[in-house]
């Protein structure tokens, strides 16, 4: 799959979900970002808390269904998984449930243990949770920011 570079105002990342693609191509288009605002339009408190929270790598290994079902499994097994235990969710071959959770495991979603020749993946909830919750207080706090300059 290609990497395609998304466009940020801070710089350019990589993304290779393909169920991404669509969405990061149609912000390049020029006629939303006439209707976006740069970094400088936007209240410096809202850029910095965002900036602090959000985590690129993070949501790309969110943005894959596959990788969002393997994820629900785990969390729905309430212990940790086999490479095996875990694709029956998926529906595809082992290597490729393997990739997806190695994926998983870099952006810190999963956590690896070894154990003799199997690696058993565990959802690290606590940190997942504590990601988006931060993101979504500082989304909170920015609309309200908003709501009370334009009052």
């Amino acid at each position: 799959m290609a990497v395609l570079q998304k466009p940020f105002r801070t710089g350019l990342l990589p993304v290779r979900c393909g169920s991404c693609q669509s969405l990061f191509a149609s912000l390049r288009n020029s006629a939303i970002d006439q209707v976006m605002p740069t970094r400088s339009d936007l209240p410096a408190s809202c850029v910095d808390a965002l900036d602090e929270r959000l985590e690129p790598e993070l949501f790309q290994a969110l943005c894959d269904p596959v990788r969002v079902s393997l994820v629900a499994q785990l969390a729905a097994s309430g212990r940790a998984l086999t490479v095996t235990e875990a694709s029956q969710c998926c529906g595809i071959h082992l290597s490729g449930v393997s990739r997806h959770l190695a994926l998983l495991k870099r952006a810190g979603v999963v956590r690896a243990e070894k154990r003799g020749r199997e690696v058993h993946y565990r959802l690290e909830v606590g940190a997942l949770a504590s990601s988006l919750r931060g993101v979504a207080d500082a989304l909170e706090a920015c609309w309200q920011e908003g709501q009370r300059a334009s009052a």
